[in-house]
């Protein structure tokens, strides 16, 4: 609690009424104006000390009313500060995350709250980014009862609320994934089910199923001739989901992160209703923050999605250039064992790592792709902007043991960028990005990996129907 007292200007105009008084009873020798001039300055030093008694412990207890919350959706607060002190006249402000804005009520009183008292802010906000917010501060103002004198403080009750996304883009996934809308799609797309496919044709053995007769080949060939099929086994498809800070970063109403978890909803929803198992890894710079085995279950994927980390806000994109995000030229020896000793702390893991481009979180997760010699469908979100070597040395790894990839890139200027006008010098730099991450995808491309370029407004709908399109 701060002890330094401010005058208001209330007291200011005691004071110097006070000296007015003063010197008008000097001047005309008049002792009735001195008197009062010393009563109001004494009633100053009471009312001073009489504050400084009644600022007490004040105690502040913040709730949230809604058990699930969503983004852009109206979340109900109450924040109770109790006065353990005297009398005191407080005006309180419980300062919202960045992310909030208020739509009812105000988040700021002012009330006069007598000993062992209690004031509430209740009020209505809004999120409109997903992930972990918190509320921490509320500022006081102290004032005594007559508004003479006043301190500020600050009490901390750190609250943390957890928003998933905004319930209409579940609905989307949900449309998209409905067979009329998804005929555009069919398990070839991915890998196998199971099933049994035409193989060839041998000759009828008792026993055979009547149905299984080929009786083109058998009027052909004057014997009965069965369908031989073979056995196909469904491929399970893992989501790749990056997660690190260029993701996140966003100084408009668009973010790379937000839209590539709505990407992973709606191609999980549309995979899962082909009857193929999804599971997800999602990995930041350093490691893997979540990892959920392929599964039929859409509300697991779901709900794993919606607790990833959201957006980091900024005051204003700035255009970097290639060289910036590139990665650094292969370190000395002794930075190698740098590495392969503090790695494991910040994986949480025990492994050792010979090599930086094994010290980041794409390396991990394909490392952990490839721990057994099951086929596997990749499916890679990213900017392409973090680890860039080591994601292009871990895509290697997986072509190598034959794995299906699709690699969703998104171009960063596409969602950050909100200048109008934009000068020279960031106008060849945005060149550069797109050239250098152009060179990197046709090398991709080169080893037949299926890649989309992310726009905005993309919906994972119209991401299989190009990757079909591709495929014809």
């Amino acid at each position: 609690m701060s002890s330094l007292l401010q005058f208001t200007i209330y007291s200011k105009t005691l004071v110097f009424l006070s000296f007015v008084l003063f010197l008008q009873g000097y001047l005309f020798e008049n002792l009735l104006p001195c008197f009062c001039g010393v009563f109001i300055l004494l009633f100053l030093v009471y009312a001073k000390f009489d504050f400084k008694g009644n600022i007490g412990e004040i105690k502040v207890d913040r709730k949230i009313m809604e058990k699930h919350r969503f983004v852009n959706h109206p979340v109900n607060v109450k924040t109770v500060i109790q006065n353990n002190g005297g009398l005191l006249n407080i005006h309180a402000t419980d300062i919202l995350p960045v992310s909030a804005e208020v739509v009812k009520g105000d988040n700021s009183k002012d009330e006069l709250v007598s000993s062992n008292g209690e004031m509430s802010l209740e009020y209505q906000i809004k999120f409109t980014a997903r992930g972990s917010h918190s509320f921490n501060i509320v500022d006081l103002v102290l004032k005594d009862r007559w508004g003479l004198f006043s301190t500020t403080t600050k009490e901390s009750h750190e609250v943390f609320v957890m928003l998933h996304s905004d319930p209409k883009e579940v609905q989307k996934a949900k449309r998209v994934s409905e067979r009329e809308h998804i005929e555009i799609t069919t398990p070839s797309l991915v890998g196998t089910e199971n099933v049994y496919e035409m193989e060839g044709i041998r000759e009828y053995t008792p026993g055979d199923r009547l149905k299984d007769v080929e009786w083109k080949a058998t009027s052909r060939l004057q014997k009965l001739m069965t369908k031989l099929f073979e056995k196909k086994e469904v491929v399970d498809t893992y989501i790749l989901l990056d997660c690190s800070r260029s993701m996140r970063r966003t100084a408009g109403q668009k973010s790379k992160i937000d839209h590539a978890t709505n990407l992973a909803v709606h191609l999980a929803r549309i995979l899962q209703s082909l009857r193929h198992h999804v599971g997800l890894i999602a990995f930041d710079e350093y490691k893997i923050i979540k990892n959920i085995t392929p599964t039929d279950n859409y509300h697991m994927v779901f709900e794993s999605l919606t607790d990833l980390p959201g957006q980091i806000k900024t005051t204003g994109y700035q255009i970097k250039k290639p060289s910036e995000i590139a990665e650094a030229a292969d370190n000395p020896l002794e930075h190698q064992r740098f590495i392969s000793t503090v790695f494991p702390f910040l994986a949480r893991g025990k492994r050792t790592v010979k090599h930086s481009l094994q010290a980041t979180g794409i390396f991990e997760s394909i490392r952990l792709l490839l721990m057994d010699n099951k086929n596997k469908h990749i499916v890679i979100i990213t900017d392409l902007e973090t680890n860039k070597r080591s994601l292009y040395r871990s895509i290697v790894l997986a072509h190598a043991r034959k794995y299906k990839i699709w690699l969703l890139a998104s171009f960063s200027p596409f969602y950050n960028l909100n200048k109008k006008q934009l000068s020279s010098d960031q106008i060849e730099n945005i060149y550069k990005l797109y050239t250098s991450q152009e060179t990197m995808l046709r090398k991709l491309r080169r080893m037949n990996i299926e890649i989309v370029e992310l726009t905005p407004s993309m919906e994972g709908g119209k991401i299989i129907e190009k990757i079909r399109r591709k495929q014809t």
